[in-house]
């Protein structure tokens, strides 16, 4: 499984890189698919039915817009139509015209869901329309769905009334292919039964992807297949219609695992990891269920297998310097090891800083105090000192005699003067 998500990484990474040129090719070949689509159903005209022609359309809807190719196959449509029948030409116009009035006007992108319908009907893929619109889109996408199944089946009309008619030009002819045309569009139960069960495989897949259980994305595909089958096989025997049951079958299985894979390159998501948060605001409380996706594991575990294979080669060498670097730089970051960071020391706290004595100050002490007690003044700290100065008694008697005006005086207030300065 790891592989395959590393691989599934790897494409993405190319994909990212080269986005525009992807999406160039992809609108190629869809553009080539639908043109041979309705070359196969109504080609009528020559030039068109030239490869060359077809391929050269094909590189020019390349690098236009999504809607801008949807009015470039429809202009294909009424050149092929035109050369049929310049009356069945203005039908069909009028048809496209109300399409885009009523609908794709106000939602060009959804064009492309009609086209898809037209170019994946050959191949009995068609059914992976409304598996994909379900999953990654909204209901809405099942009017586009129908009209591209509508569009489908009026060329098929067009091509019946066509061959009925033949090379006759009269009046009577043309009229009597007109009204087996327009009889068989409004009587066709097989279309309105397909595009009944794309509507219901719509519905299903979009409320099933949203229900909160595990693996919803592909259980959602897993019953819109399943509702597929069972609605067309079953309304075709009680309506009477001839479905070939081994096409519905074998293609709607091709369709899910085409919805599937892409799927998985959208969005994968490791359900074995899921947590549930539950937190509150002033107004509400929420109950979260978070389910990490695979893209940050696959990133660890290739930083891990770095990192590994990085030490591998260093124990091979025998570089120490390098070695001790690489143990530094583990050590900082504990994630790629697994392992809890190791505590760090604080560092010691730095020492009070004493306070300082002024020059002043030191020479009016000394000159009271006697030579044996001045080293230990100046060695001890600049606090007051809480018993009496030992001196002798001649020192004593001077102190007492001249200098009694000094009896409450306070030497730090030389401290405070100074700091003034």
């Amino acid at each position: 499984m790891n592989t395959l998500l590393e691989s599934k990484e790897k494409f993405l990474k190319i994909y990212q890189d080269f986005e525009s040129y992807f999406k160039a090719a992809a609108k190629f070949v869809f553009a080539l698919l639908t043109l041979n689509a309705i070359t196969g159903s109504i080609g009528y005209f020559d030039v068109l039915n030239i490869m060359t022609i077809r391929l050269f359309i094909a590189v020019v809807c390349a690098f236009i817009p999504v809607p801008m190719v949807v009015f470039v196959m429809a202009a294909v449509i009424l050149l092929h139509l035109f050369s049929l029948s310049i009356v069945l030409a203005a039908v069909a116009l009028v048809v496209f015209i109300l399409m885009y009035l009523l609908y794709l006007k106000f939602a060009p992108g959804h064009g492309i869901y009609m086209l898809a319908v037209v170019a994946l009907m050959p191949f009995h893929l068609e059914f992976a329309v409304p598996l994909i619109s379900g999953l990654f889109f909204s209901p809405v996408t099942l009017i586009p769905v129908a009209l591209g199944l509508f569009t489908a089946d009026f060329l098929e009309s067009v091509k019946a009334a066509a061959s009925s008619l033949g090379d006759s030009f009269e009046i009577d002819a043309i009229l009597t292919a007109y009204q087996s045309m327009v009889d068989q569009l409004m009587g066709n139960r097989e279309m309105m039964l397909y595009i009944i069960t794309f509507a219901a495989v719509i519905v299903l897949v979009y409320v099933v992807k949203k229900l909160p259980f595990d693996y919803s994305w592909y259980a959602a595909i897993a019953s819109g297949a399943v509702l597929n089958i069972l609605m067309l096989l079953a309304g075709g025997s009680m309506l009477g219609i001839d479905i070939a049951p081994a096409g519905v079958i074998l293609g709607t299985l091709v369709s899910a695992v085409v919805t599937a894979a892409v799927q998985f390159f959208k969005c994968t998501v490791d359900y074995k990891s899921k947590e549930f948060v539950q937190f509150e605001d002033d107004d509400y409380y929420y109950y979260v269920k978070a389910i990490p996706k695979t893209g940050g594991r696959i990133k660890d575990s290739q930083s891990k297998k770095a990192v590994s294979s990085a030490n591998v080669k260093k124990k091979i060498s025998g570089d120490s310097e390098q070695e001790q670097f690489s143990e530094a730089d583990m050590s900082e970051n504990p994630e790629l090891t697994g392992r809890p960071a190791a505590k760090q020391k604080s560092p010691a706290p730095e020492p009070v800083n004493q306070p300082q004595v002024s020059d002043e100050t030191k020479v009016f002490k000394e000159s009271i105090l006697p030579k044996s007690d001045r080293k230990k003044t100046d060695s001890a700290p600049s606090v007051r000192r809480e018993r009496p100065l030992d001196v002798s008694d001649k020192t004593q008697t001077l102190i007492e005699d001249d200098f009694s005006s000094f009896d409450d005086f306070d030497f730090s207030s030389f401290d405070d003067e100074e700091s003034k300065f």
